[in-house]
């Protein structure tokens, strides 16, 4: 089969999904899904949120006792972050988000992006997975995932808008603009992760009890490089009521060191549902991870 699909939701948002099915061989199967999303957040100034994603799966051994999937998958983020708006702080001292203040000519859709804001990532899968039936119902199973990753991101963050703030705001004076974190991070992120999954699953009776059981081992590996920096020509600042966009004048330099974590992983896991009849069943888990 083939099916395209589209589809337009608020804040001017599109996307498109392509998805195929092709029979290639007795047991043997191709599919293709395709998505293409053209993303902007309702009601926030310079919010966008565009994807590309790609999925390719070869299917060997259908319909048999011995099924085996090698997939790809593909995951292009463009967009731009929305950190918010500012919280306000009451007289009382309580914090709430500044469009509850009802500040005169402040709205929504004033969002504090500027133009170095960015979230960019790709992420590349591969997956095997294996499935083999075995005597008494019993299948026993084995799925590897390994995955690339890439992100590169930049954000501006409000920070809070203290009573005094607010009280000049609804009074009709503008206030400068605070920053947090440092007036918003930013990083580049390269990563690995590799995933193995062994399962085995199946049904047995004891005493007149109905057990369906699930056990296995899940190992996994991933390591994470993060490189920082700082800007060594600022970003212009704004005001509440009249943020700055163009930052095209300011300079980041990166750190020449990242910053690496590793982890890896080994867990056993048990599951069996046990039946009393047709109406009453049981759940019990356990998982050992090192």
């Amino acid at each position: 089969f083939s099916e395209l699909q589209g589809s337009v939701s608020t804040g001017a948002t599109q996307r498109l999904q392509y998805d195929t099915n092709r029979v290639i061989g007795d047991t043997e199967a191709l599919r293709l899904n395709i998505m293409v999303q053209n993303g902007e957040a309702a009601d926030r100034d310079r919010v966008t949120d565009d994807r590309l994603g790609l999925t390719v799966d070869y299917g060997r051994g259908l319909g048999t006792g011995t099924q085996w999937h090698l997939g790809y998958s593909y995951l292009r983020n463009r967009g731009v972050p929305d950190m918010g708006q500012p919280m306000g702080e009451a007289a009382d001292g309580r914090l709430r988000p500044l469009l509850e203040f009802d500040v005169p000519g402040y709205d929504r859709d004033i969002s504090y992006v500027r133009s170095t804001d960015r979230d960019d990532a790709d992420v590349h899968m591969v997956t095997s997975s294996l499935t083999h039936d075995l005597d008494g119902g019993w299948s026993l199973s084995n799925d590897t995932r390994v995955t690339r990753y890439e992100r590169d991101f930049s954000a501006t963050n409000p920070a809070l808008c203290d009573a005094a703030c607010v009280a000049g705001l609804r009074a009709g004076i503008d206030q400068p603009l605070r920053y947090g974190a440092a007036g918003g991070m930013t990083y580049d992120q390269q990563g690995w992760g590799v995933q193995n999954v062994t399962t085995l699953k199946g049904e047995a009776v004891t005493g007149g009890i109905r057990h369906q059981v699930t056990a296995g081992l899940d190992l996994s590996w991933q390591i994470d490089h993060r490189r920082r920096g700082a800007w060594l020509v600022a970003r212009p600042e704004g005001t509440i009521l009249d943020p700055v966009f163009d930052a095209r004048d300011a300079v980041f330099a990166w750190d020449d060191r990242d910053s690496t974590a590793k982890a890896l992983n080994a867990g056993l896991f048990l599951a069996d549902r046990m039946h009393f009849g047709e109406q009453v069943s049981v759940l019990a888990s356990a998982r050992a991870d090192w």
